[in-house]
């Protein structure tokens, strides 16, 4: 996904899970979209969530970031399309 598409908070009970997930540090199976517009899937535990110009971010153990409104389900819980 571009990243100059606006971005588009997540709904905020779903935060609480990502936050959950990091303070507990569980491995997550993370389905998203990626650079070319396609569905991927990986898994990792979340290190920190944070807000960078605006846009939230998921930070994950092996240094990368995504944008939370680039997330489709992690862990059987459904985050596409899903706003506050």
């Amino acid at each position: 996904m571009n990243k100059t598409i606006p971005y588009t908070p997540i709904n905020c009970n779903l935060y609480d899970y990502l936050e959950a997930w990091a303070v507990k540090q569980t491995l997550c199976k993370v389905t998203y979209l990626n650079a070319q517009n396609k569905e991927a899937v990986f898994t990792k535990t979340i290190v920190d969530l944070y807000i960078k110009d605006k846009v939230e971010y998921v930070k994950w153990n092996d240094g990368s970031s995504l944008r939370l409104d680039h997330l489709i389900e992690i862990n059987g819980v459904h985050f596409w399309g899903m706003t506050c």
